[in-house]
């Protein structure tokens, strides 16, 4: 017995003194053994399907009532499948990520009601001891990230699905907990998420428990999607796009301020004083009399008047970058709002200039993303050719902007700058 107790602890990797007698045959008949085991206590408490649990919990009008299994995007079609006792729901809409706020939210299968007690479900089946048996011993998989939701199948249930033809794992959940918000998912990124577009945020996918009539509470989280119209809002932003323009567009400004200060002869510190508007820092005044001094006190005008057009002209271009910049950007938020259903066509020449000359650009894109859909958008059905031109052209764009990254360019500058140089390839691959 101490043999065999022996074996097992060095199969999970566990010091033993047996650890070296564990051939490879015996490992896999332990392996056999093992799932034999696992697949019996599944059977005998219910685990192995979790469709096929009971309705211990549910009201008395609802012991006969059928549910469903049904997936969805605030911008995709629903399909219902009236044969299960659960309702399955695609919401789209180291770090810690809020993942799913507490509340109710709108499903057309009908209402989500996310709760304490849904949350408390979803950890304890991640953390069951079957649960963390299977992952130990590479029965099992890990919560899985994806861009959109390509393990959701036409028929609603989890499959292949002919929408998402990428289907890659962008991340792995590697924890779960519970917060006075909502359910919280500790990620593990894979090196390719830092290649998608900016601005996407969680959706869940999970198995619903019918309540009552018209109402369930989610139990088990099957994936995690990522998606820039989530169908849950208030959900994480995995990458900010907002963030990024504003960082981008104040380090630009920042340096070009800072150079022009230390041409007039300011020191490092100064410079960096007049930037935090901290006590000591340099007057406007005081700076507009030191330019007019270099200008003045230039001995030869000419070449005065050349150095002066050389400083204007490089302004001007770093004026007009910034501004190209934040026009790009707000050219990125209104199609996504367009493509959600947030705004027609007719409205994008108003609010893209108004957008584009905002004294704060991330609050006004924060407002255009909180509007309410007012259009119903329609699903992409392109057939398999048209799916292959798109990832095509999404690994032609994702190319040029890692080639730019590994000559020095920041990733907001190398997605612009691939942007302009191939936009046809950027409107295929991410706005088609």
């Amino acid at each position: 017995m101490k043999n065999k107790a022996g074996k097992i602890l060095a199969f999970f990797g566990l010091k033993c003194s047996e650890t070296d007698n564990l051939s490879k045959s015996e490992r896999k008949r332990f392996c056999n053994g093992f799932l034999a085991f696992c697949n019996g206590v599944a059977k005998r408490d219910g685990d192995s399907d979790i469709a096929k649990q009971s309705r211990k919990g549910l009201a008395p009008s609802m012991a006969g009532a059928p549910c469903a299994w049904a997936a969805n995007e605030s911008d995709g079609f629903e399909y219902v499948v009236q044969d299960t006792d659960l309702v399955c729901a695609a919401n789209d809409g180291d770090g810690w990520y809020l993942v799913a706020p507490y509340g109710n939210f709108n499903h057309r299968v009908g209402v989500q009601r996310f709760d304490e007690r849904g949350a408390d479900e979803i950890i304890d089946k991640y953390k069951s001891i079957w649960a963390r048996l299977k992952r130990a011993a590479g029965f099992g998989t890990t919560i899985p990230v994806h861009l959109g939701h390509p393990d959701v199948g036409d028929d609603g249930r989890p499959g292949i699905s002919s929408k998402y033809l990428d289907k890659s794992v962008y991340g792995k959940v590697a924890d779960l907990a519970k917060s006075p918000e909502g359910l919280l998912a500790k990620i593990d990124w894979q090196p390719d998420f830092g290649l998608l577009p900016h601005g996407l945020r969680f959706s869940p996918f999970w198995l619903m428990r019918p309540l009552s009539k018209g109402v369930y509470r989610p139990m088990f989280l099957a994936s995690l999607g990522l998606t820039p119209t989530p169908n849950i809002p208030a959900t994480a932003a995995a990458n900010s796009l907002e963030e990024a323009i504003s960082t981008e567009n104040q380090t630009k400004e920042n340096q070009m301020i800072k150079e022009l200060l230390k041409l007039l002869g300011y020191s490092e510190e100064e410079a960096q004083k007049y930037l935090d508007k901290s006590e000591g820092a340099p007057s406007e005044d005081e700076i507009k009399a030191k330019i007019k001094a270099v200008f003045d006190g230039a001995g030869n005008a000419e070449a005065a008047k050349t150095a002066q057009a050389e400083a204007e002209k490089k302004l001007a271009e770093a004026q007009a970058a910034a501004a190209n910049d934040r026009a790009a950007a707000a050219e990125i938020v209104i199609n996504a709002a367009i493509k959600a259903g947030k705004l027609t066509e007719a409205d994008r020449g108003a609010r893209t200039e108004t957008l584009k000359k905002a004294s704060d650009f991330v609050a006004a894109a924060n407002e255009i993303e909180a509007l309410p859909v007012v259009v119903e958008t329609k699903p992409e059905t392109d057939g398999l050719k048209q799916g292959d031109a798109k990832a095509n052209a999404k690994a032609a764009f994702n190319g040029l902007v890692a080639k730019y990254e590994s000559e020095g360019m920041s990733h907001f500058d190398a997605t612009m700058r691939a942007k302009r140089e191939i936009p046809e390839q950027y409107k295929l691959a991410f706005e088609s």
